[in-house]
């Protein structure tokens, strides 16, 4: 798998209530759980099993859930294959986003 750095604007977390609120710039287009993003700035927002992205307006929602690690990241970096994102470090933090991928997917 590849580790991608992404660039850190804000993190917020509500770790009780399984939340997650950040901003991360994507570079070149990739698939988030079978659906596929273009490059930007993301505001992204995780509750409960669910994955919000925004950009320009518009929002695409996909499964997820936050896991708690051993270890803080110190940036957020996304973990893929091809462009297949499997999961998001967040930076600053033990917590990391996983995707549940579609049928067929990665």
């Amino acid at each position: 798998m590849k580790m991608f750095l992404l660039s850190i604007c804000s993190v917020g977390l509500v770790f009780g209530q399984a939340e997650a609120h950040f901003k991360f710039s994507v570079q070149s287009p990739i698939v988030v759980a079978g659906t596929k993003l273009k490059p930007g700035e993301y505001k992204v927002d995780v509750e409960g099993s669910e994955a919000s992205f925004r950009l320009d307006g518009k929002v695409v929602k996909v499964p997820a859930s936050l896991q708690a690690e051993a270890r803080a990241y110190k940036d957020t970096t996304m973990e893929s294959s091809d462009s297949n994102v499997r999961a998001i470090h967040i930076g600053g933090t033990v917590m990391t986003v996983v995707f549940v991928h579609a049928a067929g997917g990665n």
